[in-house]
């Protein structure tokens, strides 16, 4: 970790909720929460905690449903958005069927997680196509003589804001052939002292505070933060002390966004979806039941 990152400037991460909806005075984008291996290894570790349910709860819904899953998936070739070492899926791949997995994902040292993860899994042959998922023209390239499966678990989706969504489950709608899927997690909207606890533990701290190092910012004039608006959660960090970069200035108590989380409900995703040109055809959940899963048809 750099020296100028001191743990005061990013944990405990200042927390925020409000009614109206916050207006960052910049947004980075959101490649930068992986392009640093440290942010990435923070991710890791996040998965693994209790109080992170949108890994968790998402893991959980796989797991309670894995024999479903396993016989759906084992005729398509699995893309993952954002699979990091492809271990999401390990319940279904366990299964002992042959899968076709390919994982999409920008993070450095992905390739060798990915070796150790699959190690004992010979029954799945997995490639990695580092690509940002923001532009999805590329899966047209992908060569199979199986349908594909579209995977965005977690709630890698609500990172997107609805109109880029929307965008987004458009274009991919276009791009798929018919028969494919697009299997779609997302975080129902609960209290905002729930979905803020949710976010404040370290990992997710550190790395916010490390997509800023690694976009040129003084990290010693910034410190972690969440804010829950009408929307959803907004992470980025407060500005502590004026500075200023690329001629632009960033003043005392201005809030820089490098992700969201957006809360979405089932109808909402399902008209969504169904806009998009989707046919929704199944709903899973766990007995969590803080995300849902929405698997679709064009």
């Amino acid at each position: 970790m750099s020296k100028t990152i001191k743990k005061e400037n990013y944990f405990p991460a200042i927390l925020k909720k409000q009614a109206k909806k916050i207006k960052p005075q910049l947004i980075i984008p959101y490649e930068y929460l992986f392009s640093n291996p440290k942010g990435v290894a923070a991710f890791n570790r996040l998965t693994e905690s209790k109080s992170y349910w949108l890994s968790s709860d998402s893991a959980l819904i796989i797991k309670q449903n894995k024999n479903y899953l396993a016989n759906l998936l084992k005729d398509y070739t699995i893309v993952e958005f954002g699979g990091f070492d492809g271990s999401s899926l390990n319940d279904v791949f366990k299964s002992g069927q042959r899968f076709r997995y390919i994982n999409i994902d920008i993070g450095k040292g992905i390739l060798s997680m990915m070796k150790n993860n699959f190690s004992k899994l010979s029954n799945v042959k997995y490639s990695l196509i580092k690509k940002s998922f923001a532009d999805i023209s590329f899966i047209k390239k992908i060569k199979s003589t199986r349908p594909k499966a579209l995977l965005f678990l977690g709630n890698t989706f609500g990172n997107f804001y609805p109109k880029e969504g929307d965008q987004w489950l458009k274009k991919t709608y276009q791009l798929m052939d018919p028969g494919d899927l697009l299997i779609i997690d997302f975080d129902r909207r609960v209290s905002s002292d729930k979905h803020l606890k949710c976010y404040s533990v370290k990992e997710c701290a550190l790395m916010l505070i490390l997509a800023f190092e690694d976009y040129g910012m003084p990290v010693e004039n910034l410190h972690s933060t969440f804010v829950m608006d009408k929307d959803g959660i907004h992470g980025g960090v407060t500005v502590l002390k004026d500075f200023t970069l690329d001629h632009k200035k960033f003043k005392s108590g201005d809030f820089i966004e490098v992700m969201i989380s957006l809360k979405s409900s089932p109808v909402d995703m399902t008209k969504r979806m169904s806009r998009a040109g989707f046919k929704t055809i199944k709903q899973l959940q766990s007995d969590k039941k803080h995300m849902i899963q929405l698997i679709a048809k064009k």
